[in-house]
């Protein structure tokens, strides 16, 4: 790294650039987006003023860079201004670092593929290196920012209101959105105060990765689309409502599920916004509600046709045209970008010709179908109707020549036994009491009431909640909350993490178990038929469902046996040895024998996160049937347990009673 030069700097420097606590999330997301990062954690407490932790598993910061890792001006990014007309990374003018070191406490804690151990730096307000000690954390970086704005109470007084705080924390969740979508490969999670709030596994591709963010319901209802131009040369790609999508799932009431890029950067461009907005509007649903519709668009274009260089955050930018004038895309523009306009209304035009072609081609083959059905039944109509008529004619035949003799003393034959039954008829005395028989039914009433079932109402305009009313009283259930917690139980029972073979073994010495009889739980546990080399594995479930796989080099007696680990999961960051010991201390200390009982707190949390983004790709709209469903499988699975989902939160509100008529 070395220091830019004074012209660049001067054309860089702002001394805006952290104003709130997403400012700083923004910033060393997009630190660790540029040092090659696969997997980002996100940790909050106190909405961000007490701490902000962000560990990613990125190339960290070499050692010859520490001393001036978070001194003003010093990037690896650019070395000039120039630099600027080729920029590929998301950061480049060097002063992140250094201005949240100058409004918090800083410690930076840092491991290269080269260095053997992680180091944890502490820097002042300077930015300067104060003191370093080793740690145990994996390659990448973590950042901590502790005390944030406590130079500065005026910024803090800001977020006085719990309003303004819980705003912060839907701006970051969805500046985390942004970037989960543009970046599938990206694995996010976003927790505040020790709770999940939001995550994103490891995708394949954009589809997936606004299935991950959205849902698949909203998803089924977009279009994917993509635009070439080349004068001026432009790409746009992304996904669209389709022209029959669902207004409920394809709007919102603000902007926060609009989605715009450029260059794989995210923005804030209120031009495209408005013209997406209006065709939404007038074209597709034709309200007057002026609802904000849910849409991914990336443009792409020429590094040097974009200046990000515009306000501290970079969410907006300006664009130049082969002519060098510019067309700045911000609220106070008056010059509109009326190329990229052009195309986007010719991308959308050939959206809904394409859209258009196919309802026809669908309803041309329905009708077809129908038309061969409705022949096809028709004919068998004809054919049954000529076989009725055949057996009916032949019936009436028969009767004609039936035997009118026979027939006479049939009738006289049943006469005689009518009036020979009539004779053996006698009377008998039955007690009877119309009170008792009052009595009687008003219990049969009674016992009919009980079994009766509760009624399930649904509110149209809130798929997640449906109205319980019983004979006393009405609650209000939130079915997704207990399918919640079903999921979270199963995979807690039975889901086993895949495990990864490790490139060097982790041998399990007695320094690394704290108590001794760890070391003795894992040695009794069983272990496959011994190979050709004497050694074995572990195939205890306990161990397999929590991914970790050990082998067991027979000594001399069983204490003397060398165990090591071989393969661990690769779902969870910084998973190791501490959570082996978490695992055998439940077998020991709780006589855990089954799985549930002995998951490692990182393994509950990956589980209740799985659990929540399953929940997610379940239909918006649920039958009246699939909630009785989940009623009876709730009462079945969970019993008396306290029915709250893995968030905390009461499968049922209780309402009011249902008053007493006389």
């Amino acid at each position: 790294m070395k220091q830019l030069p004074a012209e660049t700097v001067r054309l860089l420097s702002s001394s805006q650039v952290i104003t709130s606590v997403v400012s700083v999330v923004k910033e060393l997301l997009e630190n660790s987006l540029d040092a090659n990062a696969t997997s980002v954690d996100v940790k909050l407490e106190n909405y961000g003023f007490d701490k902000i932790e962000l560990r990613d598993n990125g190339d960290g910061i070499k050692a010859a860079d520490v001393p001036v890792m978070a001194m003003k001006y010093y990037t690896s990014k650019i070395s000039s201004s120039e630099d600027l007309e080729n920029l590929t990374t998301y950061g480049f003018r060097g002063e992140a670092l250094g201005s949240i070191c100058c409004m918090s406490e800083v410690l930076i804690t840092t491991k290269t593929a080269d260095d053997d151990y992680s180091t944890q730096y502490i820097l002042d307000r300077s930015g300067h290196v104060t003191s370093q000690k080793p740690s145990h954390l994996g390659q990448g970086t973590t950042v901590t920012v502790l005390k944030l704005f406590k130079n500065l109470p005026v910024r803090k007084q800001f977020y006085s209101t719990d309003k303004k705080c819980k705003e912060e924390i839907k701006k970051i969740q969805k500046l985390l959105m942004a970037y989960a979508i543009i970046k599938p490969e990206l694995r996010i999670t976003f927790t505040h105060n020790k709770t999940i709030m939001w995550q994103k596994t490891k995708v394949s591709d954009h589809k997936m990765a606004f299935m991950a963010v959205l849902g698949t319901a909203v998803v089924s209802n977009m279009i994917a689309f993509q635009h070439h131009g080349e004068d001026p040369e432009v790409f746009l790609s992304g996904f669209l409502p389709k022209p029959s999508s669902d207004g409920y799932l394809t709007s919102h009431s603000g902007s926060e599920r609009s989605f715009i890029f450029v260059n794989n950067r995210p923005v804030y461009q209120k031009e495209i916004l408005k013209l997406v907005q209006q065709y939404y509007n007038l074209k597709l649903h034709k309200n007057s509600n002026r609802l904000c519709p849910v849409f991914f668009i990336n443009i792409t274009i020429p590094p040097s046709a974009v200046d990000v260089n515009l306000i501290p955050d970079k969410s907006q930018v300006l664009l130049h045209n082969k002519d060098h004038r510019s067309r700045l895309l911000t609220e106070n523009t008056k010059v509109s970008t009326e190329e990229l306009m052009v195309k986007m209304e010719e991308m959308w035009e050939t959206l809904n010709e394409e859209e258009k072609k196919k309802y026809e081609e669908k309803a041309g083959r329905d009708l077809e179908r129908y038309n061969k059905q409705s022949k096809k039944a028709m004919d068998q109509s004809i054919q049954r109707s000529t076989k009725e008529r055949e057996k009916k004619h032949k019936s009436k035949l028969k009767d004609c020549l039936s035997n009118q003799q026979k027939l006479d003393k049939h009738f006289h034959s049943q006469t005689e036994k009518k009036h020979n039954n009539c004779k053996a008829i006698k009377a008998v005395q039955v007690p009877f009491s119309m009170d008792s028989f009052k009595h009687k039914l008003r219990m049969l009433e009674q016992k009919e009431s009980d079994k009766e079932e509760p009624c399930l109402l649904h509110l149209q305009s809130f798929p997640d909640a449906w109205i319980i009313t019983s004979e006393k009283k009405i609650m209000i259930l939130n079915p997704y909350r207990v399918e919640e917690a079903l999921l979270f139980k199963r995979l807690l029972e039975n889901h086993e993490l895949p495990t990864e073979k490790l490139d060097k073994p982790i041998i399990l010495t007695d320094s690394v178990f704290s108590d001794s009889r760890y070391k003795e739980v894992l040695c009794n546990m069983p272990s496959e038929s011994i190979r050709f080399d004497g050694s074995s594995y572990l195939l205890d479930s306990r161990l397999s469902a929590n991914g970790f796989k050990i082998k067991i080099i027979p000594g001399v007696s069983a204490m003397e046996n060398q165990l090591e680990i071989v393969g661990m999961s690769n779902r969870l960051p910084y998973y190791g040895v501490p959570d082996l010991k978490e695992i055998l201390s439940a077998v020991v200390n709780n006589n855990a024998k089954e799985v549930h009982e002995c998951r490692p707190l990182k393994v509950v949390n990956y589980l209740e996160g799985e659990a929540v983004r399953l929940c997610r790709q379940l239909p918006l709209y649920l039958s009246k049937e699939d909630v009785w469903d989940t009623i009876c499988r709730m009462e079945k699975q969970l019993g008396n347990q306290h029915k709250v989902c893995v968030h905390g939160h009461p499968f049922v509100h209780y309402l009011t009673d249902i008053p007493q008529s006389n």
